[in-house]
């Protein structure tokens, strides 16, 4: 299963962080990836992101 978040600038999509979470116990790669949310939501309550996208993606 891969995470990922992408913010929506000025210069198209960008990626902000990418996770590959085996088994989903690899609470390391989970905690940085809800880190990485939580910044995300602060960016935007400031009004310096556009528009975001939070996708979890299983891969079978």
């Amino acid at each position: 299963m891969i995470k990922y978040s992408r913010v929506k600038a000025a210069n198209g999509w960008r990626i902000l962080t990418v996770d590959t979470v085996l088994m989903t116990k690899n609470l390391g790669s989970i905690m940085e990836y809800q880190e990485a949310c939580r910044l995300l939501r602060y960016l935007k309550a400031k009004q310096e992101i556009v528009e975001y996208e939070n996708n979890v993606l299983n891969l079978q």
